[in-house]
């Protein structure tokens, strides 16, 4: 069939391009598409019909941002988009005087930015270190559900598979790439949430009772999950699909889900959340899980810490019954919280038509009774004349306050295994919101100094747009509230730019360096050195530094092991890899098992540091070359690392 005949039957072509497979990593159909517009008029309007862009659409984006026209012109606009969106991140990994304008326009990019950043922070690595992030990929492809997150319960896994193989090529900075495209979409989520949380601590407050009250300490601890880096644009979309499958669950047992309805009971309906909620996961924590710090925060408690505290699992259910169309709140009761919830149309006083909801002890006692909780408040000392607002529905601004205040009093638990990273993230979120909220309390400025150094070690990009734009922005408005100014003056100070340029002079060995330590055994890798030996006193005492045929006086070089353990190691105990053969032929050598355990171990510290890998199986060499941060301080580094990487086999170090 000529061309012209078969473009006299657009039907036939749209059904034969509707084959084309969506991807959202590789553009095969995509380009098939726009080659079809260009070939010609007719075969061009007919390759931009609607049915065809958008499933080209959903599949790489999840946040729609409120654009108009048709799926066509949506998509390029947003492929437009991802390209100043990457750019900008190149930008920032390599080029460390660019990176505040470049993470503030990303910021007010907003969602626009968010799909191909995520793309970046799932970048292709080397097929040996995949295992490395696979975890982290699988959050990542998981934060938006399609159903119930039934993976978090037990159920089937959602691998990713669907999405099609990824053809994306390898970048030369896959390591720092996935850095740093991490680190820009965690600073986001932190600006926009310092704005939401502010919403919640300001203007007029809504009546503990009202659905505005639900929905504004919905979104105050949803932003505590914000403030700590997390996507939250998916947490209301997931919890919808929650709500969904609880109202068919009630309804397949007879359980009506109607509140206006003749036959609607509250207690059988709060009772068949409660039940429904138990079957999905979401019940109290165990003793050994109590103090779970992953538990205060909603992409942790719907996802991997289901079994949780009596904030979190109030949340779910008030997150659940608000969207089935009836009241509900929590309630700041002394101990633990419980719920409080009411029909739409109930009277005005918050006991009319209500119930008391312990979700915590859903499996024993889920009903409290105010002749119960009185005598609690009896026995705990509260005056009479207190007990009635204790009993009842809280305002959302206190609650979140309330979750906020018990991170702070968890974070001496020590959780091993949570990555130091996320503890401090949750530290972070937590002292924001007190500063947001209390900025006139005394002890206000106390936190200053720990955001300061949680920025300064673990999160760099924030401190443009999230401290100085966005913060110190909100508690500054206020010329009385010292601590705005406080903060201002440190951000200042944070922004200097200062890097110790070190000369290599006589220093032999180099950043990226995997070597055998002459005395221990050990393979390190390089991090970083120092001319002499800047140890205190005590510690060269201890270890005997003086008494090393080079003394103090040698480099001393900053390293990692293969455990993950940092060590101080002066330069003639360093034996570079691979070593020369032996008279036997053996020889010591470096491969991508040896480069798989140190990022298994010290993803974090390697992350910051070096740019990518390149391992050499045949000739058994190793180099992990360094970042554009790491390069700018020792600047000969990268040079004599590359030659090390292309020296003759027969020739080493």
């Amino acid at each position: 069939m000529s061309l012209t005949r078969l473009l006299s039957v657009p039907e036939l072509v749209v059904d034969c391009l509707s084959h084309l497979s969506a991807s959202q990593y590789d553009d095969a159909s995509v380009r098939t598409l726009l080659a079809c517009i260009e070939t010609c008029r007719s075969l061009g309007q007919i390759a931009k019909t609607d049915s065809l862009w958008a499933p080209h659409y959903w599949v790489r984006y999840t946040r729609d941002q409120g654009l108009t026209g048709d799926w066509y012109s949506r998509y390029v606009s947003r492929r437009r988009r991802d390209v100043r969106a990457v750019s900008l991140l190149n930008d920032i990994i390599s080029t460390p005087s660019k990176r505040d304008a470049s993470i503030n326009e990303l910021v007010e990019m907003g969602d626009l930015a968010w799909d191909a950043l995520r793309m970046e922070a799932m970048c292709q690595v080397p097929d040996e270190v995949k295992d490395v992030w696979a975890k982290e990929d699988k959050e990542r492809r998981t934060e938006r559900w399609d159903g119930i997150g039934e993976e978090w319960n037990g159920g089937d896994t959602n691998d990713g598979s669907a999405e099609g193989p990824d053809s994306r090529r390898i970048t030369n900075d896959w390591i720092q790439r996935r850095w740093w495209a991490k680190q820009a979409l965690g600073t986001m989520a932190r600006a926009s949430a310092v704005h939401s949380m502010s919403k919640v601590f300001s203007g007029d407050k809504p009546h503990p009772t009202s659905p505005e009250n639900a929905r504004i300490f919905e979104e105050g601890i949803k932003a505590l999950s914000g403030l700590m880096g997390a996507n939250t644009a998916e947490i209301g979309h997931n919890y919808d699909n929650l709500a969904r499958a609880c109202s068919q669950y009630l309804e397949s047992t007879g359980i009506s889900t109607d509140p206006r309805s003749s036959v609607f009971d509250l207690k059988a309906f709060s009772a068949g959340v409660c039940d429904w909620m138990v079957g999905q996961g979401f019940k109290r924590a165990t003793v050994g899980h109590y103090y779970d710090l992953m538990g205060h925060f909603p992409h942790k408690f719907m996802t991997t810490n289901r079994s949780t505290l009596p904030m979190s699992l109030v949340y779910t259910f008030v997150a659940l019954v608000t969207r089935l169309g009836l009241r509900a709140s929590p309630v700041g009761f002394p101990g633990h919280v419980h719920a409080w919830i009411a029909l739409p149309d109930s009277g005005p006083e918050w006991e009319d038509g209500s119930l008391a909801v312990d979700v915590f002890h859903a499996d024993s006692e889920l009903f409290l009774s105010k002749e119960t909780l009185g005598e609690q408040l009896r026995e705990l000392g509260v005056p009479e004349g207190q007990r009635r607002v204790l009993m009842g529905p809280a305002e959302a601004s206190e609650m979140v306050f309330r979750a906020a205040n018990n991170i702070l009093r968890v974070q001496h638990q020590i959780d091993h295994s949570l990555s130091s990273e996320a503890r401090a993230a949750a530290l972070y979120a937590s002292a924001t919101t007190f500063l947001i909220a209390r900025p006139e309390a005394a002890d206000a400025s106390r936190f200053i100094g720990g955001i300061m150094s949680v920025v300064k070690e673990y999160f760099p990009l924030d401190t443009e747009p999230v401290l100085a734009r966005a913060l110190c922005g909100l508690l500054i408005r206020d010329p009385h509230q010292s601590v705005g100014f406080q903060l201002r003056h440190i951000v200042d100070r944070l922004k200097q730019d200062f890097v110790e340029v070190n000369g290599r002079g006589s220093v032999q060995w180099w950043v990226g360096l995997v070597f055998r330590h002459r005395k221990f055994g050990y393979m390190g890798l390089v991090l970083g050195w120092d001319k002499e030996c800047r140890a205190d006193e005590e510690w060269i005492e201890t270890v005997g530094v003086n008494q090393l045929p080079r003394g103090r006086k040698q480099p001393f070089y900053s390293v990692i092991g293969e455990d993950g353990g940092t060590r101080y190691v002066a330069e003639e105990n360093i034996v570079p890899l691979p070593t020369a053969p032996n008279e036997k032929g053996e020889q010591d050598r470096v491969g991508w098992s040896n480069v798989h355990e140190f990022l298994i171990n010290s993803a974090w510290t390697i992350e910051q540091t070096f740019s990518r890998v390149e391992v050499d199986e045949e000739l058994g060499r190793a180099w992990f070359v360094p970042s554009a941060n790491t390069a700018r301080e020792f600047p000969g580094d990268t040079e004599v690392g590359r030659a090390h990487m292309h020296r003759p086999a027969n020739e080493h170090v």
